[in-house]
């Protein structure tokens, strides 16, 4: 009798423990991250006379310039239709370029598969997932991001692989210059 009593309070523990809320744990890609961009911040500001503060400005101005290099080589040429409501479609893996290479893998934090956080925005990106339907860039992002500095080139890479993603329908696609 006392060892089905314990074995019963042992299965109670238990589930109790379970019901407990824990105390998230850290994430890996999170630990030690703060250090550099606290002292990319920190340091230049404690510089005499705001000697550093140029420095902020200059890295702002770097971040935001490859923030918007990558966020147009992602979308080049791709354009969600209107459907007969007269509202956009929904966001898909087919709205956003794909380029599963492994460096871009491991140095972005899988970015490259930038489709499928289109089509699951509360996916962990650990998990994004490439899809078949996702227009491939041909190459890595860092080689993207120097092609797309040069329009010319990067027209000639790119507007045929738009079209192609299309299957040669131009009104679909949005490739052409701004009115």
């Amino acid at each position: 009798m006392a060892v089905e009593d314990r074995a019963g309070t042992d299965r109670v523990r238990a589930l109790l423990r379970r019901a407990q809320p824990r105390a998230p744990r850290p994430r890996r890609h999170t630990r030690g991250s703060g250090q550099f961009p606290a002292r990319r911040v920190v340091l230049p500001l404690l510089a005499p006379d705001g000697a550093g503060q140029p420095a902020l400005g200059v890295a702002a101005r770097d971040g935001f310039s490859v923030l918007e290099a990558v966020n147009y080589l992602e979308h080049y040429g791709l354009l969600r239709q209107r459907n007969a409501a007269g509202r956009y479609e929904k966001v898909d893996a087919r709205h956003s370029w794909n380029s599963d290479r492994l460096t871009t893998n491991v140095f972005l934090f899988q970015l490259q598969r930038h489709s499928d956080h289109h089509a699951n925005p509360l996916r962990r990106y650990q998990t994004l997932r490439s899809f078949d339907v996702s227009p491939q860039l041909p190459a890595g992002y860092a080689t993207m991001l120097l092609l797309a500095l040069v329009p010319p080139l990067w027209r000639r890479v790119m507007d045929h692989r738009v079209l192609a993603h299309y299957g040669g329908d131009a009104s679909l696609a949005n490739t052409a210059p701004p009115p």
